[in-house]
């Protein structure tokens, strides 16, 4: 999976609006949002997310259709097995039952699996939209009627067909999502769909008292992945700001597109390097792999620090004894 150059962490990002969240978000509860963000992490071309539970597919091929964006949060260097045996850790905590729109969703996941891969979280602004939401008045008052919602999305599983986002508010159809692009998505014009959103806002207000107690208690917090127990998500993990160069944006970015540049670089050099340097680069990628499994395994074994933590020193700890290696090869 990974030697010492490391392997590309992506993060891709939908908006399960399909845009209409950044129409109606400002007139609906008062406060800009440009969508409703779901995430997933993609290394190596697997693309791991938080639906029915922990899921992963072939990056770009889930139900979720095309991100609207994808964002490079740093390398890795943690060894494929060892991932492997973190995502069946997660999918004891990240099950089905235990999916809540609020407080233990899909950005919940991938800032769980960003921050065990390259030791920061994913995007602020990102894991912060329920807190965003649910500080508006109209936001609690909705999120009763969001029960739809959370029960369509946290039984999404790889392999389904296409999603389509129930709509909260009576009367108003969302954007459909059509994977096929000769057949274009009908979506709703924004004439037509800011109408109907301003309708049902009507008739929310009518109906609902003005003095609507919270329907959801939120107090920032998010869901640890070790041990099931609710914490702030944001203690010791900071937010990616992606430069210009390392974020990518549109629909038409894909996958494929994401790893090809990099994949074709990586195969022309090898074609081109004699046959030795290219035993010497596998063995030194195998030999530094096994460090770090070492080291993972000795640092959690202490009990000292969670698996998070434990990546990244395990990863420091192999850096340097491959360092000092290659010093006591050169003096002899």
């Amino acid at each position: 999976m990974s030697g010492e150059d490391g392997s590309r962490v992506l993060l891709y990002v939908y908006d399960l609006s399909g845009g209409f969240a950044a129409q109606i978000s400002q007139a609906l509860i008062g406060k800009q949002v440009d969508g409703v963000w779901h995430t997933s992490v993609v290394v190596d071309g697997v693309e791991y997310f938080y639906g029915g539970g922990v899921q992963q597919a072939m990056a770009g091929t889930t139900p979720y259709g095309e991100p609207v964006d994808i964002i490079y949060l740093g390398d890795t260097h943690i060894p494929r097995e060892v991932l492997l045996e973190y995502i069946d850790d997660l999918k004891k905590v990240f099950t089905q039952a235990n999916y809540n729109l609020f407080h233990h969703n899909c950005n919940n996941f991938s800032n769980e699996l960003a921050t065990f891969l390259t030791g920061s979280g994913i995007p602020e602004h990102i894991t912060s939209l329920p807190a965003d939401v649910l500080s508006t008045p109209m936001g609690q008052m909705l999120a009763p009627m969001l029960t739809g919602v959370e029960s369509q999305l946290g039984s999404v599983q790889q392999g389904d067909g296409p999603l389509q986002l129930q709509s909260p508010l009576p009367g108003v159809t969302l954007p459909q999502y059509q994977p096929d692009p000769s057949h274009p998505a009908t979506e709703p014009s924004t004439a037509s769909s800011s109408a109907q959103a301003a309708a049902a806002l009507t008739q929310l207000k009518t109906e609902q008292p003005h003095n609507v107690a919270p329907a959801i208690a939120f107090a920032g917090t998010k869901t640890n992945a070790h041990g099931g127990q609710a914490k702030d998500a944001s203690m010791a993990q900071t937010a990616v700001a992606p430069s210009t160069a390392e974020r990518k944006s549109g629909l038409g970015e894909s996958s494929a597109r994401a790893g090809t540049s990099t994949a074709s670089a990586g195969t022309e050099q090898k074609r081109s390097a004699p046959a030795a340097s290219l035993h010497a680069a596998a063995a030194k990628k195998a030999q530094f792999e096994e460090l770090v499994r070492l080291e993972f395994a000795r640092v959690m074994a202490s009990g000292a620090l969670s698996a998070n933590e434990a990546a990244v020193q395990a990863v420091a700890l192999a850096r340097a004894r491959a360092e000092n290696m290659d010093v006591s090869r050169l003096s002899h």
